[in-house]
């Protein structure tokens, strides 16, 4: 009987317990379910008035308790997204659409954030679902980002650009020479020039072929090769002739907002209209270093550093060189510029010819703008100032040379593939040796087929 009376009051006290727990709890549970949707309306009401950051570390304060559930990581979600954490962002929308798989909406929201975090792949994937079941109209960016994710995805696979060019020019002074047909020399007096020494005009035909090579990496490193002939025939003086063939391969990558470039070119060149050892005239090559730095969405600056030697086919002319080019770029949809300043040596290799080496300043200032889809015109202005460092053994002074340049190019799409290209160029040197005076107008024409 006592055992039965015992067993009574602890069941009874078991049940007080437990009613008294199950009261806690349910006024525990509406006062977690209050802060909650007090929580979310805050990071909501955030974002809405563009604090993203603050919603984001609101969020984040409060993540420990309410993280898990499906309103709270939306909104978690949408607040890294707006605040540009999309990593973060990835995770809490994952949650989402694991637990409701059908809404749609967190699903395009993961999708964007995937896109954003550079997960392509997984963003293409949830797009194309999203696609396949919603109307047309309640995501009508859908086929924006598909477009944009093929786009880039194409550009990670190695690439080939290729483009041929065909035209015609007018060449107002073929060897650089200068007017006049006497000049005065202080060890010899007066001296007529040869005629090749003189202004030649002529026109030529011209041909270029180019073949560019991209082979990405991964999504922040590349390289690439480039290989360029161009031939122009001199009609009336065949001897001015010229053949250039470059070739050029680097790598670049990227590394937060900074982007490394190391790359090696080579440049040959021929003059005359026979291609022999004997109508070589230069060699080109050397190695550039560079470091550019974003500064904005739309601009950066960088520093290229280049060494490289000239041989020449007189081997007295030969000369090693080095150049600094400090840089700034601004780029829009449709409009873009370039400043570059230059700092630079040519020395010699030959001491007792040291003549021909020269100490040199520059500025470029280059622009192009997309007048409309079918036409671009881009725009060059560049200037050197060179003091040759020592005496011309002939004019018994040392040269300095001021060397302006202008160019315009015009290139109009006509065809899918296919463009006509106008380029105008204007060279003015002024030098304290007369000989080395001259101006020059190069203006060409060309038809080019890029494939």
């Amino acid at each position: 009987m006592k055992n039965a009376l015992y067993d009574k009051k602890v069941f009874c006290l078991v049940s007080y317990s437990v009613k008294g727990w199950l009261v806690f709890l349910f006024f525990h549970s509406q006062i977690a379910f209050a802060t909650l949707e007090q929580d979310v309306e805050k990071i909501m009401l955030l974002i809405e008035q563009q604090q993203s950051e603050q919603a984001y570390q609101f969020a984040l304060a409060n993540a420990f308790e309410h993280e898990g559930l499906i309103e709270f990581d939306y909104a978690l979600g949408l607040a890294a997204q707006a605040s540009r954490h999309f990593n973060q962002a990835v995770f809490a929308f994952e949650r989402v659409v694991k637990s409701q798989p059908l809404r749609l909406l967190p699903r395009y929201a993961l999708a964007t954030s995937y896109f954003s975090a550079g997960n392509l792949v997984a963003a293409q994937l949830e797009f194309e679902q999203i696609k396949a079941v919603a109307e047309p109209k309640q995501f009508p960016n859908i086929n924006n980002y598909l477009h944009a994710i093929n786009k880039a995805l194409n550009r990670s696979a190695a690439q080939w650009e290729n483009l041929l060019d065909l035209g015609i020019g007018l060449d107002s002074n073929a060897n650089s020479g200068i007017d006049d047909a006497v000049i005065f020399v202080p060890l010899l007096g007066q001296v007529s020039l040869f005629d090749s020494s003189q202004t030649l005009d002529d026109n030529f035909l011209q041909v270029q072929l180019q073949s560019n090579y991209i082979k990405p990496l991964n999504l922040n490193s590349h390289w690439y090769a480039l290989g360029k002939i161009r031939y122009a025939d001199y009609q009336d003086n065949p001897e001015m002739s010229r053949l250039f063939a470059d070739f050029l391969t680097g790598y670049q990558r990227k590394i937060n907002k900074n982007t490394f470039t190391i790359n090696g070119f080579y440049r040959t060149m021929w003059l005359g209209s026979s291609w022999s050892t004997d109508n070589k005239y230069l060699d080109y090559y050397g190695l550039t270093a560079g470091v550019a730095h974003s500064l904005y969405k739309n601009s950066d600056y960088g520093l290229d550093l280049t060494y490289a030697q000239l041989d020449y086919e007189q081997k007295y002319l030969n000369r090693s060189q080095l150049l600094a080019n400090l840089w700034y770029r601004t780029n829009f949809e449709i409009f873009s510029s370039k400043i570059t300043l230059s700092l630079g040596q040519e020395a010699a290799d030959r001491t007792q010819l040291k003549h021909l080496g020269r100490d040199f300043l520059g500025a470029s200032y280059q622009i192009s703008k997309q007048l409309n889809n079918d036409i671009l015109l881009k725009g060059q202005l560049d200037y050197i100032y060179s003091d040759y460092q020592a005496d011309h053994p002939l004019f018994a002074e040392q040269r300095v040379d001021s060397t302006f340049r202008a160019s315009i190019d015009y290139q109009q799409y006509f065809a899918e593939n296919w463009s006509w290209l106008v380029k105008a160029i204007y060279i003015d040197n002024q030098s304290e040796l007369v000989i080395y005076d001259y101006q020059r107008t190069v203006i060409s024409t060309a038809v080019r087929y890029q494939f």
